[in-house]
């Protein structure tokens, strides 16, 4: 779609005994990550989508990104487990009320939405 890109400074990742851990999955193509993911692997994807130029900027928080342009951008994060009969797909959040866990769950949720063969 035009007028749109995919920040590249920020990355899919795994998740094992340490939160932020390989392998890095960038969300652009030509890209050049290399590998296959293995049952029994949990990563996530989240890509960073921007009404304007890929580039973005870290403010001195070291957390904060924001657009270099300052046009404005959507964020977004999915775990996903290979089990070795497709991938299952997990969300933080609940469908119905797109709050984190929903009313009264004392916080976010992690909820299978579908297996994929």
């Amino acid at each position: 779609m035009s007028g749109f890109s995919v920040v590249r400074s920020i990355c899919g990742h795994g998740i094992g005994e340490l939160f932020h851990c390989a392998p890095n999955i960038p969300h652009y193509g030509r890209n050049k990550a290399v590998g296959v993911m293995k049952v029994g692997q949990t990563f996530t994807i989240e890509p960073m989508i921007n009404a304007g130029v890929w580039r973005d900027r870290m403010w001195p928080d070291g957390w904060t990104a924001v657009t270099a342009d300052g046009k404005r951008s959507a964020q977004f994060e999915h775990t996903l487990l290979e089990p070795g009969t497709g991938l299952d797909l997990y969300r933080t959040g609940n469908r119905t009320t797109g709050g984190p866990g929903g009313p009264g769950s004392g916080g976010p949720s992690c909820s299978p939405l579908a297996v994929t063969k």
